[in-house]
């Protein structure tokens, strides 16, 4: 009886130093690209999403989480495709452990001329193939930079409820992240991340800054969402 008390009390000091906190002894490089609302528009401290996933996932237990934020207000694929010809930035890809890609919402934008009502479909439907081609290299370029590190590419909200034809501007903008989804499923370790459910049926005073972009505690919810897909991966690592 002794013997197996002792033996319990062993295992579970061999347990709980295996289990304690899985990321303890790794440190992480996460490099995060996209426009402003990867910078932190909306959020008076600009922590945005990506401070935030620093702060949760050293909560966790990781001694250390390095964020390099190219996040830049206004910024579309184009703008991303033309950073990334930046060999600083390609340097930061190379060392990274996940990249994180939040981009399109000035694409819609930009292919509906700021018209949301009634919907340009035709614009709508020549600017969707542009962003998802674009999408397409800017990926290629991610994995030809670095062929390991899990890429999140994260999908559209939809802040336009204030329209009086807000679910149909939501079905325009879910096609536009099918697409988002089916680019990532070209490529290994690539993962579609959606966030338009994030904001349904909520008050938008309460988690938005103005009328696209995120508060605090918008941003909390935002950035929720992603360190659970990264903490999930980091079990697999």
């Amino acid at each position: 009886m002794k013997k197996y008390f002792f033996f319990m009390i062993f295992m579970t000091i061999i347990f709980g130093i295996c289990s304690k906190p899985f990321l303890a002894s790794r440190e992480l490089q996460i490099v995060a690209f996209g426009d402003s609302i990867t910078y932190g528009t909306g959020d008076p401290e600009r922590k945005g999403y990506v401070e935030r996933i620093k702060v949760a996932m050293e909560q966790k237990g990781l001694p250390s989480v390095h964020i390099s934020n190219f996040g830049v207000p206004k910024y579309t694929t184009m703008d991303i495709l033309k950073l990334l010809q930046n060999k600083k930035v390609v340097k930061n890809i190379e060392e990274a452990n996940y990249i994180i890609l939040y981009v399109g919402t000035n694409d819609f934008r930009q292919s509906a001329q700021y018209v949301f009502k009634p919907l340009p479909y035709k614009k709508l439907s020549k600017g969707k193939n542009l962003y998802t081609e674009h999408l397409l290299r800017i990926i290629h370029v991610l994995r030809d930079a670095n062929p390991f590190a899990p890429i999140i590419v994260l999908g559209l909200y939809h802040p336009y409820v204030e329209y009086e034809n807000q679910k149909e501007i939501y079905e325009t903008i879910e096609e536009w992240n099918k697409g988002i989804k089916k680019v990532t499923q070209n490529f290994p370790q690539t993962y579609f991340i959606p966030t338009a459910d994030l904001f349904i049926n909520r008050d938008k005073k309460r988690y938005f800054s103005d009328s696209l972009h995120l508060n605090e505690r918008g941003y909390d919810l935002l950035s929720e969402r992603v360190t659970d897909s990264l903490l999930s991966l980091e079990v697999q690592q």
